[in-house]
């Protein structure tokens, strides 16, 4: 299913979904970072949902084929980093051991890595294409 916008709820996880990914990445103390990591987690399944459930918009109209490609596959990168972070940091949790840990921080660090490709992409749509799509994850008055 494919909608025209973004809901606010959309916009709203979203954003929160990634600056709790910001606070967890910057975040070592581990009173702090496991439950935010959990509540992270939660977030994104909600996410998950509402977007399977609503759908999301098509590209923007000036995307080409290979971009609308890449950007699929940087959107799925994102997701399953996102979700193997968590996962992996939940597992360190419960389990332990260095391995686990590092595995962790690897996932993590190359879901940052993405992470900051993702908001380039998007400021170079702003800045250089002008095409709006910044425009449809702003937060905004009802």
């Amino acid at each position: 299913m494919s909608e025209a916008t973004y809901s606010r709820l959309q916009i709203g996880l979203h954003w929160l979904v990634a600056m709790m990914i910001v606070l967890l990445w910057l975040i070592e103390d581990e009173a702090v970072h496991v439950p935010l990591g959990l509540a992270m987690f939660a977030a994104l399944a909600v996410r998950v949902l509402v977007r399977l459930v609503r759908g999301v918009p098509g590209p923007a109209e000036v995307t080409s084929p290979a971009m609308a490609r890449v950007a699929r596959w940087g959107h799925l990168a994102l997701y399953a980093l996102m979700f193997l972070a968590a996962g992996l940091g939940v597992v360190y949790w419960l389990d332990g051991g260095d391995a686990m840990e590092d595995a962790h921080e690897l996932a993590s660090n190359a879901l940052m890595l993405v992470a900051l490709g993702h908001a380039a992409a998007a400021i170079w749509h702003q800045a250089v294409l002008r095409d709006g799509t910044m425009a449809r994850m702003r937060l905004r008055p009802r």
